[in-house]
C-alpha cells in the first residue's frame, strides 16, 4: 500500500509541477504503472480506498451546493434523454464488440455497459466474472474520457474555472468536517447494503448539503488538501487496475477500448447537443454528465474545472442506478453464460 501511494504521490507532484490539465491524476496513474509494470514491484491498495474517494468527492460537491440547486438541476426531460442515450450507447457498443472484435456474448455485454466498472465487478459474485479484457477496455475508456475533459476544459476561458477552497484547519472546521464525514461513512455503509450506487458519495453529498444549510456560513468547508489526496488515490486506483493487464494483450484491448469509446462518445455528443438546445443547459456540462465514465473521475473533473459538479454527479448517480439494475433485467442471459 505504501509503495503504491508513494509512487502515486510522486507522479501527482510531478504532474502538478508541470502544470498540465489533470496532471495530478495522470501523474499518479503513470507513477503506479511505472512502479508496477516497468519495475515489477508488487502493488496493492486497501479496499477502503474507493470509500475515501467517494466520501471526499461527495463532501466537496455538497459543500458548494444547496437542496434548492440540486432539486432544480434534474428534470424528467433530461431523465428520459439519459435513458435513451444509455440504451443506444450499450446497443451500439455491444454490436461492435461482438461482431467486429469477436468477443463472446457475455464479454461484449459487460464491455458495452457504459462506464460502470463497479457494477461490472459486482456481477462476479452472483453471475459471471469480468475478464481482463473487459476491465482493461473500461480503463482505456476512462483514461480517454478524462483526457478529453481535461483538454476541453483547458481551452475554456480561465474565468469559467474555480479554485479549490483553501480552508484553515481551525477547531470548528475540523469538528464539523469530522462529524459530517463520520455520518457519511455510517450512512454510506447502510446504503451499500441496500445496493445504492456510489453509496458513500451519495450519503456524503446529502450530509454535507444538510451541514451547509444548518451551520453558519464558513463553518463547514472541505480543505483543498483532501480533494488533492482523493485525486492521488483515484490515480493510484486506476493505475493499479491498468498494471494488472498482460503486456501481450494490450494492443488488442486498447483497440477495443478506443473504438467502443468513440462509438459511445458519438452517441453522447449527439444527444447532449440536442438536449442542450432543448433545455438550455450548457453543452459541455451535459456532455460530461452523460459520457460513459466513472462517477468519481467525472465528478472530480467537473469539480476541478467548475462544470456544475452537482449536476454532473447527480446524472452519473442516476445513470449508475439504471446500469446496476441491468443484471436483474438480463439475469437469465447471465446465468446461461455462467453455465
Amino acid at each position: 500500500m505504501y509503495k503504491t501511494m508513494g509512487a502515486a504521490s510522486l507522479g501527482a507532484l510531478i504532474g502538478y509541477i508541470l502544470n498540465v490539465p489533470m496532471g495530478s491524476l495522470f501523474g499518479a496513474v503513470i507513477g503506479v504503472l511505472i512502479l508496477g509494470r516497468v519495475m515489477s514491484v508488487p502493488l496493492s491498495l486497501p479496499k477502503q480506498t474507493i470509500v475515501f474517494i467517494q466520501t471526499t468527492l461527495g463532501l466537496s460537491v455538497g459543500s458548494v451546493v444547496s437542496f434548492g440547486s440540486i432539486s432544480s438541476l434534474f428534470s424528467p426531460v433530461l431523465f428520459i434523454a439519459l435513458i435513451c442515450c444509455l440504451a443506444i450507447q450499450t446497443m451500439s457498443a455491444y454490436l461492435w464488440l461482438n461482431r467486429r472484435e469477436g468477443w463472446s456474448g457475455v464479454d461484449s455485454f459487460l464491455g458495452a455497459i457504459p462506464g460502470a466498472l463497479a457494477a461490472i465487478l459486482s456481477m462476479g459474485d452472483n453471475y459471471v466474472s469480468a475478464s481482463p479484457k473487459v476491465i482493461f477496455a473500461h480503463s482505456v475508456r476512462l483514461i480517454i474520457l478524462v483526457t478529453m475533459a481535461a483538454f476541453v476544459s483547458y481551452l475554456m476561458p480561465t474565468d469559467m474555472t474555480v479554485q479549490a477552497i483553501d480552508a484553515s484547519w481551525g477547531t470548528k472546521t475540523v469538528l464539523s468536517l469530522s462529524i459530517v464525514a463520520l455520518s457519511s461513512l455510517l450512512l454510506g455503509y447502510f446504503a451499500s447494503k441496500l445496493g445504492v450506487p456510489a453509496p458513500y458519495m451519495v450519503m456524503a453529498l446529502i450530509c454535507s448539503v444538510i451541514a451547509q444549510e444548518i451551520l453558519p456560513t464558513g463553518v463547514f468547508v472541505v480543505p483543498s488538501m483532501l480533494v488533492a489526496l482523493s485525486t492521488v488515490a483515484l490515480g493510484a486506483f486506476l493505475g493499479l487496475r491498468l498494471s494488472e493487464v498482460e503486456t501481450g494483450n494490450v494492443l488488442s484491448y486498447v483497440r477495443a477500448g478506443v473504438f467502443v469509446t468513440a462509438i459511445s462518445m458519438s452517441v453522447t455528443a449527439l444527444f447532449s447537443y440536442v438536449m442542450s438546445l432543448v433545455t438550455g443547459v450548457e453543452w459541455l456540462v451535459l456532455l460530461l454528465s452523460w459520457v460513459p465514465g466513472n462517477v468519481e473521475a467525472m465528478t472530480a473533473v467537473a469539480l476541478m474545472f467548475g462544470l456544475e459538479p452537482a449536476f454532473v454527479m447527480i446524472n452519473h448517480v442516476v445513470r449508475l442506478g439504471v446500469l446496476h439494475a441491468l443484471p436483474l433485467v438480463f439475469r437469465q442471459f447471465l446465468l446461461q453464460q455462467k453455465q
